[in-house]
């Protein structure tokens, strides 16, 4: 979900995507305070389609990633630790925090210690933090990915990512078409791996592809805006979109894919910036993802029991912008540097002239 920091330029327009995908996650977790307000509340209740986002960036990101790596063991080693590093460091913060807060009886938290620590499940209630579960996702992609190009050495083509979007697409249907009420029962072999979720990493695969074989063009994407209005439109018609992946991916998914397309047209054309702030947004959009649950917990809290009721929604958007203040705050003193420091370590370890004269024997 991040934009790993390689030696190319920082693309601005995709750390400003990542902000929106950010706010968008944080203002869906504020809908029931629009509970009078309903047209408002179903507005703010899209919001969870920010993950979607995050997925197709990551996997346009990664494919990038590889672009500018050989394949290999070491290389796939030094990727797969960095991409663990850069999850785990910033989650583990994260984690801290909400069993701090929960331990005053703030925030109760539920859940599975081992799932939750280590990122195994793929469940929403398995985990103490509310939005560990998109991560879950992210290490399997990272682990595919890893395994598939640098150990495999298979080719990130539009023709294997085709084979694997299908396989993914057919199975899929196949229990949609045979066995219907295992979907609306939830729970299908596989279904925490072999679902929408991936596809809409394939999806941000095929921007990337798209984009370096035909460098998009805003004024060429500018009808990709009604399409993605239009996917959203027909993703919110029905809550069955939203619950269940493949009609997500094809809803939501796609409409991300097209947000994606339009925004790397926008980094083709360097005469447009975004503003500094937004950019400065996604630079800490992980730990925003990350902290805001609890960070509206604690504003809920004052809220409720500490303010006049018509003083509400005033401080409701002051308390919504500490928020992302805090994130920001919590990025540059926390995050960042833990993630460096670790990163620094694995380098240190994979640079050691041990392991060179071990690699260099075999």
């Amino acid at each position: 979900m991040e934009i790993s920091n390689s030696s190319h330029r920082q693309m601005e327009w995709l750390q400003a995507l990542r902000a929106f995908a950010a706010l968008a996650v944080l203002l869906f977790h504020t809908k029931d305070a629009f509970s009078q307000y309903p047209v408002i509340q179903k507005i703010l209740g899209q919001g969870f389609f920010g993950v979607d986002v995050f997925f197709c960036l990551s996997g346009y990101i990664m494919c990038l990633s590889c672009s500018q790596k050989v394949p290999g063991v070491r290389n796939g080693l030094r990727f797969l630790l960095m991409r663990g590093a850069r999850i785990y460091s910033g989650y583990w913060l994260a984690l801290l925090l909400v069993l701090a807060v929960s331990a005053t009886g703030l925030h109760p938290v539920t859940g599975d210690w081992f799932a939750s620590i280590f990122l195994t499940s793929a469940l929403f209630g398995d985990q103490f933090l509310e939005t560990a579960w998109t991560l879950v996702y992210e290490l399997r992609f990272y682990l595919v990915i890893g395994l598939l190009y640098f150990f495999f050495s298979a080719k990130l083509s539009v023709r294997n990512i085709t084979i694997i979007a299908t396989l993914i697409v057919l199975y899929n249907l196949a229990y949609y078409a045979f066995a219907f009420d295992t979907i609306m029962g939830g729970v299908w072999p596989l279904r925490s791996t072999l679902n929408g979720f991936f596809l809409e990493f394939t999806f941000g695969m095929y921007v990337y592809m798209l984009n370096q074989k035909y460098p998009l063009q805003l004024e060429n994407c500018l009808f990709l805006i009604p399409a993605a209005i239009l996917l959203l439109a027909a993703g919110a018609f029905d809550l069955f979109f939203a619950n269940f992946e493949l009609l997500r991916a094809a809803t939501y998914g796609l409409a991300s894919m097209l947000i994606l397309a339009i925004f790397i047209a926008l980094e083709n054309k360097p005469e447009l910036r975004p503003f500094a702030w937004l950019v400065k947004i996604g630079d800490a959009s992980y730990s925003l993802y990350l902290i805001h649950p609890v960070l509206l917990t604690l504003l809920f809290t004052v809220l409720y029991h500490y303010l006049p009721v018509r003083y509400f929604y005033a401080f409701f958007v002051f308390g919504i912008v500490l928020i992302v203040l805090a994130s920001w705050v919590w990025f540059k003193l926390l995050e960042k540097p833990v993630f460096q420091w670790v990163s620094a370590f694995i380098n240190a370890i994979l640079n050691s002239p041990r392991l060179e004269q071990k690699n260099a024997g075999s």
